[in-house]
């Protein structure tokens, strides 16, 4: 009995050791990595970017294709499409306005709810379901 329990205290400083070492490397590579980076964003920074390519403008240029596409889309202005384009764009206001109504009574709620106006917080909860 005397053995085993050697052995156990034995496997148990080795388990610890291999432990320790392993987070030792582990630490080390990560430290090795994290120099790597450093070097490749410096490297980076002073290269800059290898390719030139010309960047975009608003110029004459792009103006005219604009309108050209612009054509396409929208025929004449008495065009289905430009009925379409006259849909969305008083839906989108009308969502801003709901959207705006909602916010203004959520806020005139939560301000009931925290002054603890219970009579006045039943009445415009109700019409808010009408």
């Amino acid at each position: 009995m005397a053995v085993l329990s050697t052995l156990a205290g034995l496997s148990a400083t080795a388990s610890v050791l291999l432990g320790v070492a392993s987070l030792r490397a582990l630490i080390k590579a990560r430290a090795e990595r994290e120099g790597n980076q450093k070097d490749e964003v410096d490297v980076a920074i002073k290269k800059g970017p290898t390719s030139r390519r010309p960047k975009a403008a608003v110029d004459l240029i792009f103006l005219k294709r604009l309108l050209r596409l612009l054509k396409i889309v929208i025929p004449s202005p008495f065009s289905p499409e430009m009925g379409y384009i006259i849909m969305v764009a008083v839906m989108m206001l009308a969502r801003t306005y709901c959207d705006l109504w909602m916010i203004s009574s959520t806020t005139f709620i939560e301000r009931l709810i925290i002054s603890k106006k219970g009579d006045k917080f039943y009445s415009h909860g109700g019409s808010l379901l009408v």
